[in-house]
């Protein structure tokens, strides 16, 4: 059986490279460098975070800047939310994978909904769980990472204090109107990413 996935999964790159897009993906880290020297991710207070704190991966969008956060943690302005394996702390560390299932995808009005080779991604780590978090939980951004799109890029993030301090450090604003995130960003993942996660 898995002969036969193997080849399906050739098949299907074989067919994206045909059709003019961009196979491949990227592999994001979290207290770990390239190295494979492991440390904890903390919270604010120097606690390690935990299993099931928030991580995702964002794409800055087309003016390459990373842009806050609302209330809830959602990217705002021009940043994407993008569909990556897992959405969830383990061991106080994370990995992530970014594919390049759609590049360059856009929305009904037309605006792109997926980087494309050499846009920017970063990762942002909180504090807490998805479903709860409040302007007393904090985050924190990694740096940003020129996406190549080539099998086995990898981003290993780096977090304010790293290595062995890496923290969540900056507040969330204070609550306004929660927004229907479901209808909001037809990009957004399930927390767990159940639905519509990466799997190879």
């Amino acid at each position: 059986m898995k002969p036969v996935m193997v080849l399906v999964g050739l098949l299907i790159l074989l067919a994206s490279a045909e059709a003019g897009a961009q196979a491949g993906y990227c592999d994001c880290y979290g207290g770990l460098d390239a190295d494979g020297q492991y440390w904890p991710l903390l919270d604010s207070e120097g606690r390690p975070l935990e299993d099931g704190d928030w991580v995702y991966a964002a794409w800055t969008g087309p003016d390459g800047e990373i842009d806050p956060p609302d209330a809830w943690g959602y990217p705002t302005d021009d940043d994407i939310l993008l569909p990556i394996s897992q959405a969830g702390m383990e061991y106080s560390s994370f990995f992530v994978t970014v594919a390049s299932w759609a590049p360059g995808t856009v929305d009904y009005e037309g605006n792109p909904r997926h980087p494309t080779e050499g846009d920017l991604i970063y990762c942002r780590i909180f504090d807490g769980p998805p479903d709860s978090l409040s302007s007393e939980n904090y985050y924190a951004d990694s740096q940003t990472h020129s996406i190549v799109w080539k099998l086995g890029d990898v981003l290993y993030c780096s977090f304010p204090g790293d290595p062995g301090q890496g923290h969540t450090d900056m507040p969330l604003p204070e609550e306004t109107a929660r927004p229907d995130t479901a209808a909001a960003d037809s990009s957004a993942v399930e927390p767990c990413g159940e639905e519509g996660a990466v799997d190879r």
